[in-house]
């Protein structure tokens, strides 16, 4: 047992809820089909077709990028077809997918950070309409693509917008018999030392004039388009590998390279291999939503994004090299250095939010490392501006190197009878930082009870109860992961010593990625909260609290 469930339990006449699962439970969609792809310009080059029928050659028009033609001869400057494949979602998943995708293109390339939308623009009907071929434009959303990279790569805007081809037939002139959203490239940061650009506030905005423009993360060409094509009603795909599964039409995906192209573009080539990996994120995405899939985690709940993300390239820039390079400990690294900033950068977001970002407001913030480790994220936080110690039951390796450059890092052997007995005022008005404290975790929420603290971060590692043992109470029923229980377990410690829980999935490189923030207080009676603090103590003593060696991290 725990050492505290007794005292947490509703049994004993708590007001407490029932236990919260931290997750959504585990949504079973059914099997997704196998893509059944086709390359039509495997050969030769192939334009995208618009026609209903093979006796009417009608074409995408060239109109759609956006873009002028170079020349009206040139073979560069059209349309080609690079890849399909049956639809296996209706043409609403495929908009509400691809209006997710334009948003979040972090989501088709890893080397994208994030977009910020730049502006969005909903056309007139009645002034849309592509020289009487049926198309009309419904909307254009201009975006900014971030890098992951921004030291290797630079900023680029884009151009999305949607058309709908209408039937020409009077009686049917209110249907769309076709969609394409068209993406395209424009001259963004012409700063950027790798762009090589002397003229940058004339060329800003307009679309690249050749492929050496184009960022890394983003395909070399001047235009790219996805399409869907629907069925008049969905049919049954003739393979025996898709259990025959409805077909509601078309996806393909086309582009207008830039000059010189080659003369087809096989499966091997770099643009339709790009290609197919933007056509399976669409059948992935558009199969879920058909089937209601339900995201189970939310990032960035507490911090926004790009406030996150910003504070972490900027971390990264700042020290992610030097400390890489001058790692002291037998651990790798990489991981160590990027998971700490990781958790460095959603502290400073917290707290400039807190704090509200007035002038001097970092000097305000003091901290307590409990269970620091290595020392690494007391020592980045120091170097940011924040007075703090970081306190371990050991000494490692690294703390020679950050102490030498002003971190306080000291040795320090938590024993629960402390509470009762010595006094807390040095961390009265601190912020408790439990970055995976192993057995301190659960007592982070006591601890900050105790001595006042102004709020804490907890993210759970190793799952210890209260009286240094691995065993807790198991309080959620069903099927449910050992660390889901151990999480609602922390959160129940949480509530129990009167602080509102909130939590926050951080962007780390590692699966214990769970923070516990504490920043609000229930009104509970001081004289209460001091009884459960001594009731928590005797009990973890009773049943023979013990520290362990800690990990070499």
């Amino acid at each position: 047992m725990s050492g505290i469930e007794s005292d947490v339990s509703p049994v004993a006449g708590s007001s407490s809820t029932a236990p919260t699962r931290t997750t959504v439970q585990h949504q079973q969609l059914p099997p997704r089909p196998k893509l059944v792809l086709t390359y039509p310009s495997a050969e030769v080059r192939t334009r995208p077709s618009s026609s209903r029928s093979k006796d009417d050659e009608e074409y995408v028009p060239y109109e759609l990028s956006g873009l002028t033609p170079l020349s009206t001869h040139e073979e560069g400057e059209d349309w080609v077809s690079i890849i399909s494949a049956p639809a296996h979602a209706p043409i609403e998943s495929w908009l509400h997918v691809m209006q997710s995708l334009i948003r979040h293109p972090e989501r088709t390339s890893s080397n994208i950070l994030r977009a910020g939308i730049v502006a969005e623009t909903n056309e007139d009907a009645s002034t849309a309409t592509l020289r009487g071929k049926g198309w009309k434009k419904q909307w254009t959303i201009r975006r900014e693509l971030v890098p992951r990279r921004p030291n290797l790569d630079w900023r680029m805007e884009q151009d999305c917008s949607l058309f709908y081809r209408y039937s020409l037939d009077e009686e049917h002139e209110d249907e769309p018999v076709e969609a394409v959203i068209v993406y395209t490239p424009l001259i963004g940061d012409t700063s950027h030392a790798k762009i090589g650009l002397s003229d940058s506030n004339t060329l800003r905005g307009q679309p690249p004039s050749n492929e050496a423009l184009i960022p890394f993360y983003h395909p070399k060409v001047r235009a790219l388009a996805f399409h869907f094509h629907p069925s008049s009603h969905p049919t049954p795909l003739p393979t025996d590998s898709n259990d025959g599964e409805p077909t509601f039409g078309t996806l393909s995906i086309s582009l207008i390279p830039f000059s010189p192209s080659p003369p087809a573009f096989s499966p091997t080539h770099r643009l339709t291999r790009v290609a197919h990996s933007l056509l399976t994120t669409l059948h992935m995405h558009t199969w879920g939503h058909r089937h209601d899939y339900t995201k189970r985690v939310h990032h960035d709940t507490l911090v926004p994004r790009t406030l996150y993300q910003d504070t972490y390239l900027a971390l990264k820039v700042r020290y992610a090299g030097e400390l890489i390079a001058g790692w002291a400990e037998a651990t790798d690294p990489r991981k160590h250095v990027f998971e700490e900033m990781g958790i460095a950068a959603f502290l400073i977001g917290l707290w400039s939010l807190h704090y509200g970002g007035e002038e001097g407001w970092k000097g305000k913030v003091r901290f307590v490392d409990v269970g620091c480790g290595n020392g690494l994220l007391t020592y980045i936080l120091m170097r940011e501006g924040f007075q703090g110690i970081g306190l371990d039951l050991r000494k490692r390796k690294s703390w020679a190197n950050f102490t030498a450059q002003g971190a306080r890092l000291e040795e320090w052997n938590f024993n629960p009878s402390s509470l009762l007995t010595e006094s807390a005022e040095q961390w009265k008005g601190a912020w408790l930082l439990g970055n995976h404290a192993d057995q301190l975790t659960p007592w982070i929420p006591v601890l900050a009870t105790h001595c006042g603290a102004q709020g804490f971060i907890n993210l759970p590692c190793c799952y210890y109860a209260l009286d240094g043992s691995r065993n807790f109470d198991l309080t959620l029923r069903g099927d449910v992961s050992r660390n889901e229980q151990y999480l609602a377990y922390v959160r129940r410690i949480q509530e129990r010593f009167a602080w509102k829980v909130e939590l926050d999935p951080l962007r780390i490189p590692s699966t214990k990625n769970w923070c516990f923030v504490g920043r609000t207080r229930e009104k509970v009676d001081e004289e209460v909260l001091r009884e459960r603090v001594k009731t928590a103590v005797e009990e973890a003593l009773r049943t023979g609290w013990a520290v362990g060696d800690p990990t070499t991290t």
